[in-house]
């Protein structure tokens, strides 16, 4: 069996190093296949790369073995039978005969036409070449003066200015070629005319083929001899794998064998490795009886821990007095005590592994259809506590409606993730029947005080106006006092009353289309003479394409009120008021912003409680009675809107306002909202 096992470890090892060898031989010669296939591809651009460079530098050359002097007694003379002529025609013909590479060589000028240069002096000679018994254009000289279209020829064009050559090969009568250019200079520096060098179409194509017969050679050598020395090499470098794979085979039947290999690199340091690993293992071998036993008693003792602790808690949910039960992320339920079972009419059985929406439903007191689950949803959303909204109603299995109050709160790991949410809810029908029967009082008290306050009012101001008789101004400052103090207690009466029926339900809403802009102006016309006594500037930035909007009208000009009246009421003397109204795809919003008082950083939380005043407010003389924004927070609750604060004490605050573009939901009740800001009348 051993045997059998060595000799597989021995075919394994074979196949692997084999395997090993093709597949580096396979990447080495396909690299050198796509080099020298990139390399073949390029032999033309760097073929003519190298004869440009050879073109410049003959160009080059020549232009600075001419005398300048020479080209410019020439254009003088422009003789062919010249002395100067022969003399420079004999130097292009030794520059031609100096490389078997060079094919002709000119010297050419300006003209008065940038497009066009003109011959001076060409190497070639007019002769019948073919020997067909015709001179065709071909095999004519150029004759000085000759005119030459270089308008296809940019780097021609360039060649009075600096050395350079074609990138392409460019055709004309004479043939097809890559030229080279140098400008030939006078003795003050200035381009008296330019020295051309050819080279044929032919002699490119022969150099190219050259070149790539040479790559072959080079690569064709490359792909015979360098596999095979790889291969041999690579061979007898791994052999040590083959070994290596034996002793470990031989080691899985005997703890005992160890690789002897006696050597200082990579495989010598694996072999090192490996006969300390097997050392260790042998011992952990012999000890390993002994541990897991330990192991075992150990994993007993956590498992009675475990347990205790859980009947621990169990217990300590079962006889808690609240409801308690868990969900994870998928919002089903995971744990439900029996208080919840209690109050719910599910039994735990019924509850585990559903989601808690199914079992534990939450709605609003005043609006049975809408739920009031939100705050289970935000606590695993947002990883904080999040406490349960005011006036709840839980529907139990029976239909009954018990109102609750508490908080759900995350469940976190070890990492701080957030894995579901404890939620803790109690029966509070007692605290809500106290609560409800404060609210109906404050309800009765305020309707009771109405009537006698409105009889103030109207006997004040019939007293100012002087229908009792003529007042004298001592005592018409008094009946101001009166007037205005009897004015706040209206105020006050109108945000109880208003309040109530909040709380109570019984408010009306009655949506209609409004025009929200128009509502906003007339809001601030209202106000102005509150913001001209204080020399308050309220600026509008208005989207003039908004939409008329489903809502109630009387409602939204107390969202207005507020907002618009508190922002004048603690903003300093000639401050700054900012409305802003925009709209997205799906809401409506509203900002409003003053660079008045602030609020403090540690009373931002209770900003929209009942009767709650800020301490620097109250610090002031501005009037309030602490209803404003938590009638506004309600009202905006009621019409799913969304209300939010940014503030910084001293430097001003900026309230943020959301409501669906669908507007208001319509509801049935027996009391309006009213409004509950004075108007600002002048008493003479």
């Amino acid at each position: 069996m051993k045997q059998t096992l060595l000799k597989n470890n021995r075919q394994h090892g074979f196949q692997f190093r084999t395997k090993l060898i093709l597949t580096i031989e396979i990447i080495v010669i396909t690299i050198t296949i796509l080099c020298g296939f990139l390399v073949y591809n390029h032999t033309q651009d760097l073929v003519r790369e190298v004869l440009r460079n050879k073109l410049i530098a003959t160009a080059s050359t020549a232009a600075s073995i001419i005398n300048s002097s020479q080209i410019q007694t020439l254009q003088a003379e422009r003789d062919i039978q010249s002395q100067n002529y022969v003399e420079l025609k004999e130097i292009l013909k030794k520059t031609v005969a100096s490389d078997s590479d060079i094919d002709s060589v000119y010297i050419m000028e300006k003209s008065d036409n940038e497009n066009i240069l003109k011959f001076l002096v060409d190497s070639m000679t007019t002769a019948d070449a073919d020997e067909n018994g015709v001179i065709d254009d071909e095999e004519k000289e150029a004759e000085i003066g000759e005119e030459y279209d270089i308008t296809p020829f940019p780097e021609m064009q360039k060649a009075f200015s600096e050395k350079t050559a074609d990138y392409e090969t460019s055709c004309d009568k004479w043939g097809c070629w890559l030229s080279g250019y140098a400008p030939i200079l006078g003795e003050e520096g200035e381009t008296l005319a330019i020295v051309g060098v050819d080279i044929s179409a032919n002699q490119i194509a022969a150099h190219e083929k050259k070149l790539k017969l040479s790559l072959f050679l080079i690569f064709g050598t490359i792909l015979i001899f360098f596999p095979a020395f790889l291969f041999f090499y690579l061979r007898n470098s791994l052999k040590p794998i083959s070994e290596i794979a034996n002793d470990i085979t031989k080691f899985s039947g005997d703890l005992s064998t160890r690789i002897d290999m006696e050597r200082k690199d990579e495989f010598g340091l694996i072999a090192d490795n490996f006969n300390k690993m097997a050392d260790e293992l042998s011992d952990l071998v012999k000890n390993m009886e002994t541990k897991v036993v330990q192991r075992t008693e150990k994993i007993a003792q956590q498992k009675k821990q475990i347990e205790a602790d859980k009947n621990k808690t169990e217990s300590i949910l079962k006889s808690i007095g609240d409801g308690v039960f868990v969900v994870d992320t998928n919002f089903e339920i995971t744990m439900f005590n029996k208080t919840s079972e209690s109050i719910t009419g599910f039994s735990a059985h019924e509850a585990l592994g559903r989601k808690y929406y199914e079992i534990v439903q939450f709605f609003s007191d005043s609006d049975e259809t809408k739920k009031n689950d939100s705050f289970i949803i935000e606590a695993i959303g947002t990883g904080k506590i999040q406490e349960m909204p005011p006036h709840t109603l839980l529907i139990n299995k029976f239909g009954q409606k018990i109102p609750v109050a508490d908080s759900a709160s995350p469940i976190k790991d070890e990492h701080g993730k957030v894995i579901g949410c404890v939620v803790v809810f109690r029966d509070i029908a007692h605290e809500y029947e106290i609560d409800k029967a404060k609210t109906e009082f404050v309800s009765l008290a305020s309707h009771q005080l109405r009537t006698p306050l409105s009889s103030i009012n109207w006997y004040a101001e019939m007293l100012l106006a002087g229908d009792a008789g003529k007042v004298n101004a001592n005592q018409k400052s008094y009946l101001k006092e009166i007037y205005y103090g009897n004015q706040r207690m209206i105020e006050l009466v109108n945000s109880l009353l208003n309040v109530s029926r909040l709380e109570m339900g019984t408010f009306l809403v009655e949506p209609k289309q409004t025009d929200i802009l128009k509502m906003a102006d007339e809001v601030i016309k209202e106000l102005t003479p509150r913001s001209l006594e204080k020399e308050i500037k309220i600026k509008n930035n208005y989207d003039k394409t908004l939409p008329e909007i489903n809502v109630d009208p009387k409602l939204m000009r107390i969202i207005f009120q507020n907002l618009l009246s508190n922002s004048i009421k603690y903003t300093q003397p000639k401050g700054k008021i900012e409305l802003k109204i925009g709209y997205d795809e799906k809401n409506l919003n509203i900002e409003v912003t003053d660079n008045g008082m602030g609020i403090p950083e540690s009373q931002k939380a209770n900003i929209f409680s009942k009767f709650f005043r800020a301490d620097n407010v109250r610090q002031t003389d501005a009037e309030g009675t602490g209803l404003g924004l938590y009638l506004l927070k309600s009202i905006i609750d009621h019409s799913e809107g969304k209300i939010s604060f940014t503030s910084t004490e001293g430097q001003g605050t900026t309230f943020f306002i959301s409501i669906p573009l669908t507007g208001m939901k319509a509801k049935k009740g027996t009391k309006e909202i009213n409004e509950v800001n004075r108007k600002i009348e002048k008493i003479a």
